[in-house]
């Protein structure tokens, strides 16, 4: 079994400038949970990377650009974890 996480964000250096200053600026706003789960503002949050360390779990994780490139016959809406049997 692996996990994939898609986040309802874009990829790219400036996207995530513009990330980030979304989530400091105003958070209510910010349309990604996924990532309020997994990033504090400018880093990853220590409960999630504890948690991934110590997780038997295969994950693999993709910003919404990234995920539409490598599965474009899959429509959904973001962001979204998916069971991936293998």
């Amino acid at each position: 079994m692996k996990l994939l996480f898609i986040y309802n964000a874009n990829s790219g250096k400036l996207n995530a400038l513009f990330d980030a200053g979304h989530k400091l600026f105003s958070p209510a706003t910010y349309k990604c949970a996924l990532c309020a789960l997994t990033y504090e503002t400018f880093s990853k949050n220590n409960l999630w990377k504890n948690f991934r360390i110590e997780s038997n779990v295969d994950m693999e994780f993709y910003h919404k650009d990234e995920f539409e490139a490598k599965f474009p016959n899959i429509n959904m809406i973001y962001p979204a974890i998916l069971k991936l049997e293998v």
